[in-house]
């Protein structure tokens, strides 16, 4: 076979890169009947449903997180008995109360180093405030790391690895914790009055996305600056869900039971990316499992290749 040119190889190496190969991903989104029973859907990036109901029949699923090994673990809010359920990305139910502890499950995270962390309240407040840690496999590691803040309403948690965050939508605050539950600040980023914080997000680049009751979408360095205070402001409808892949922003509006796509920059890709859902709740978003991802584009890599040949002879690149 006879070797290719170096311009052949630069062109080929210049297309490749044109055309990105960026990674899909899996949405699933936590929805709620009115009064009745919740599921948990999966689309794709394109917006299509791939099974409406991967899990049905839930205790009131709210928010979830990924572990990076293809399972799921999502807060069930309950009525005083919520749990923690695990599930495989294909949605099979790995453990249907893996911490079975009661109260009303309101947000889940991890470190990234094998440490869950549980919140328990309501975006009102109650008795319940607190948040717990296990390991993955459900085992309790310390039920009181983080104890009630006085009069607050956790409604939702995040971690950067080596911090936590909380939204209290009833003072309109997020306070920030060591993951060993130590306080760095009850006030560590202050709200207007009734803005009510309802979910939280980080980047992984030292960005802490914050979604709000009067439907704007903030952004803060996890060291507490304001980057964006209306990042997005328009186009929500109570964003309940909030959730960061790449340099894309997916949030949940949980009155007009649509999901929308967004840069990290606020600008929008499609705001109706998914729509005519049931009170969608949390978002969780995590890469195509990886041997789809090699074949498709392996497949993809072969068309392409073979393609710039022809260009590359058409040009006069090669003989």
């Amino acid at each position: 076979m006879k070797p290719l040119s170096s311009k052949y190889v630069q062109l080929c190496i210049t297309l490749l890169i044109g055309f990105g190969f960026a990674a899909d991903g899996q949405i699933f989104v936590a929805t709620s009947l009115p009064d009745g029973p919740g599921a948990i859907g999966e689309y794709n990036f394109d917006g299509l449903a791939v099974n409406t109901a991967i899990a049905s029949g839930l205790n009131g699923p709210w928010s979830g997180v990924s572990d990076g090994n293809g399972h799921i673990f999502w807060a069930m809010e309950g009525t005083g008995n919520g749990a923690v359920t695990e599930y495989t990305s294909a949605g099979a139910t790995v453990t249907p109360s893996l911490i079975p502890q009661g109260g009303e499950v309101m947000g889940v995270t991890v470190d990234g180093k094998g440490h869950l962390f549980v919140m328990y309240g309501t975006p009102y407040g109650s008795a319940f405030d607190s948040v717990s840690e296990y390991n993955l496999d459900g085992t309790l590691v310390n039920a009181s790391l983080i104890t009630k803040v006085s009069g607050g309403g956790f409604a939702s948690i995040a971690c950067d690895g080596s911090y936590l965050y909380l939204a209290d939508s009833y003072n309109n605050n997020i306070s920030k914790y060591t993951v060993s539950g130590t306080l760095v600040s009850s006030t560590f980023i202050s709200l207007a009055h009734n803005t009510g914080p309802l979910a939280l997000a980080c980047d992984g680049n030292g960005n802490l996305f914050i979604a709000s009751n009067d439907n704007v979408i903030r952004e803060y360095t996890t060291a507490g600056a304001a980057v964006n205070t209306s990042l997005i402001s328009s186009g929500l409808d109570q964003p309940f869900g909030l959730a960061v892949f790449g340099n894309d922003l997916f949030v949940s509006s949980q009155r007009s039971g649509i999901v929308g796509e967004y840069t990290t920059a606020g600008m929008p890709i499609n705001a109706s990316l998914i729509t005519g859902l049931s009170e969608p709740n949390g978002l969780v978003v995590i890469p195509e499992p990886l041997p789809n991802i090699l074949i498709i584009y392996g497949l993809g890599l072969i068309i392409l290749l073979k393609r710039t040949r022809q260009i590359c002879k058409r040009l006069g690149l090669e003989k």
